[in-house]
């Protein structure tokens, strides 16, 4: 989105102004709470100065605050979003808002990365629903994945457009992963919440993590064995970085991702 147009009327600055303002607010409005500069940049397509500006401009109006955090030697700046802000988006009265003093420094860098991928499927025609909206609707889930999304896949492995995704800074203990193998294995084929699980791993540690997957014990399926045949292509693994374009199941087969998203894709 360009910016300083010279033949724009001030009239029509204050609308495109207003629009990413909108965008902002609704955002964080969607269970998502709090962001940083980078994310809004990513999500806006404007420049981090542009970025910064438009969030300064929100606090000043009261619909977000501030808070800095030291990640990795680094101070970070966060932007909350306030109850006010609630309101103004029109939100649900369930939906959290921003208090100061209650958010982990060690969490911040995890739910950055998950507002990265969130964006970015979201431009290729994902309907994405973020971790703490799962967790308020969907509770009988016993693993909370760090999102869902509806998404169009190319593969003819794929047995539907529904995806569970993990973010992961770091690999599970093969103890702790065997279970959660198997909660998102129950959910998949018993509960049919979703069709598959996409893990999103550091590029440096994604080959030892597909490793590890591909060691878990196989829980058996009572009266569904027609569905072992498509339990390896319940898993797709790809990089934080690179997402979407290095998604492959376990055993290095890559998945196609179709942009733009058909006609009438649900």
């Amino acid at each position: 989105m360009q910016n300083n147009l010279p033949d724009m009327t001030y009239a029509e600055k204050i609308e495109i102004r207003d629009i990413k303002h909108g965008r902002i607010i609704n955002f964080l409005a969607d269970f998502e709470v709090f962001t940083t500069i980078a994310v809004v940049a990513l999500m806006i397509e404007i420049s981090k100065s542009n970025s910064r500006r438009a969030l300064e401009q929100l606090v000043k109006s009261g619909l977000l605050i501030t808070e800095d955090h030291f990640i990795d030697g680094h101070r970070v700046k966060i932007y909350g979003i306030t109850h006010h802000g609630l309101v103004a988006s029109g939100a649900e009265a369930d939906t959290p808002y921003f208090e100061r003093g209650k958010v982990k420094s060690h969490y911040i860098q995890h739910k950055l990365e998950t507002q990265r991928v969130r964006i970015i499927a979201e431009k290729i025609g994902a309907d994405f629903k973020p971790e703490r909206k799962i967790r308020l609707q969907s509770r009988g889930l016993k693993k909370i994945p760090d999102g869902m999304a509806s998404i169009y896949l190319h593969d003819p492995n794929i047995l539907g457009s529904k995806l569970f995704i993990e973010c992961e800074r770091e690999c599970k203990s093969f103890k702790r992963l065997s279970v959660v193998h198997k909660n998102y294995l129950d959910a998949m084929e018993n509960d049919l919440v979703a069709d598959s699980v996409l893990y999103l791993y550091p590029q440096k540690i994604l080959n030892g993590a597909i490793k590890l997957h591909r060691s878990l014990p196989d829980s058996e399926c009572p009266d569904r064995d027609n569905l072992a045949d498509k339990r390896p292509y319940r898993f797709m693994f790809g990089t934080l970085e690179n997402f979407p374009n290095d998604i492959q199941f376990a055993d290095g087969t890559a998945v196609q991702f179709t942009r733009p998203v058909p006609d009438g894709f649900d």
